[in-house]
């Protein structure tokens, strides 16, 4: 049986193994201590805050049929809140619950949904993947700790694309193509309030500000949680400021989210920030296929496509079809 290192296990990674774990013996390498990737959670009770993707929508037949078996399991559910966006100050749209454009989230967190894809796989979870090199025509991935881990035919690599792209062997057929794809950052302020807001909303997309999104996480379905605000900046205003002091990231948006709302957010009893210095792609390729069948290697992610999860699904179904595709005729 052949065997297939996969580097990352977002939804990208973890779709993959899915995929390939019949034909293959899979092994996921992940340099974080558990599994997800933007579909993060972050709990400081009694507060608990889905920091990376709020949501996502499922439009393909094919992503559908993927998230059937955790619909029914209840480790997704539809979240009917109350959707609007922001211009300025002034809510200028509201989205009906009823509408066919269902936003899912996992429960009791969005890493649950990583969590299920995850289990009874080979994954070594800390282990930060510093090289790929050929070894008796074989693929060797080196740790950062010093790990060695031998003989695998295939490698996909599912990261951002310039983490990609700095790991990815020369030889891959795209290499030069990876480091067209840039991305663009965004941070995320996680604040806990004593008392619950009076918003008119559960999230709201906001128009011309250095934020883009608030979601009071708390008042998502399964959340049996302190009030808890999640509140993610406008891309441009990330990749300007993503250098700077926490303290004056947390104060400047703050300050926005408090104008925006017209009520004080800097009473927050806890605050806390994540940086995504890799949050969204702003150059997509044609095709979702980067697979280069002769060296064999593969990469994938959101970024192939437009940014969302399902797009993180759609490039790795892509994938690791074509390498389903090429193990069965061997």
């Amino acid at each position: 049986m052949s065997k297939v290192a996969i580097v990352g296990t977002g939804i990208s990674g973890l779709t993959c193994a899915n995929y390939l774990k019949s034909m293959a013996d899979v092994t996921l390498f992940e340099k974080a201590r558990g599994v997800g990737g933007r579909m993060a959670t972050r709990r400081a009770a009694p507060f608990c805050f889905d920091h990376g993707a709020q949501y996502f929508t499922a439009n393909t037949i094919d992503f559908k049929r993927f998230i059937n078996p955790m619909l029914d399991n209840k480790v997704l559910v539809p979240w009917r809140g109350r959707f609007v966006e922001f211009r300025g100050d002034t809510i200028i749209k509201i989205h009906s619950s009823n509408s066919e454009d269902i936003h899912y989230i996992g429960t009791p967190g969005m890493n649950s949904m990583c969590k299920y894809l995850s289990e009874g796989l080979d994954i070594k979870l800390s282990t930060r993947i510093t090289s790929i090199n050929k070894c008796d025509d074989l693929w060797q991935l080196q740790s950062e700790s010093g790990g060695t881990y031998l003989g695998f035919d295939w490698v996909i690599i599912t990261a951002p694309a310039k983490q990609t792209y700095e790991l990815m062997p020369r030889q891959f057929k795209y290499y030069n193509e990876l480091q067209d794809h840039l991305m663009t950052s965004c941070i995320s302020v996680m604040l806990g309030l004593d008392d619950s807001l009076d918003l008119d909303f559960d999230c709201a997309k906001i128009f011309k500000s250095d934020i883009e999104l608030i979601s009071v996480n708390s008042n998502k379905p399964a959340r049996k949680n302190g009030y808890s605000l999640l509140i993610q900046s406008a891309h441009s205003w990330a990749d300007l400021h993503m250098n700077d002091s926490k303290d004056y990231i947390l104060n400047h948006l703050c300050q926005e989210t408090s104008q925006l709302l017209r009520t004080d957010v800097s009473k927050a009893v806890h605050k806390d920030v994540h940086f995504w210095r890799y949050a969204k792609g702003t150059k997509h390729q044609e095709t979702s296929i980067l697979i280069d069948n002769n060296s064999k290697l593969a990469a994938c992610g959101d970024w192939c496509l437009d940014g969302s999860v399902e797009s993180a699904f759609t490039a790795a179904l892509n994938v690791s079809s074509a390498i389903r595709n090429v193990l069965s005729n061997e």
